[in-house]
């Protein structure tokens, strides 16, 4: 859209430096009751958790193959077990 070339100092530099003097004109203008202020700025996020996997222990996993053995859960079971993909690489294998 706009074309502007600036000498001297980096691209990045310039984009800091342009959205600093925007933050500051419209903090000024927030300031002088010019424009209202944006009613999102007081919502607070909320904290996602990190996720954490969770991974079978050896005899959790030789206690779920001896149960499956002769069932149709046997050969998607084990690949998940043998190569650690997640239940929906599993199931879309053909």
């Amino acid at each position: 859209m706009f074309n502007i070339k600036i000498s001297g100092i980096g691209v990045t530099l310039a984009y800091r430096l342009v959205k600093k003097i925007i933050f500051l004109l419209l903090k000024y203008t927030i300031k002088m009751d010019i424009i209202l202020p944006n009613p999102d700025n007081k919502v607070d996020l909320l904290k996602i958790e990190e996720y954490k996997p969770k991974f079978n222990t050896s005899d959790e996993v030789k206690t779920l193959l001896n149960e499956i053995i002769g069932t149709e859960l046997e050969i998607p079971a084990m690949i998940d077990c043998f190569y650690g993909f997640r239940m929906s690489e599993v199931i879309w294998l053909k």
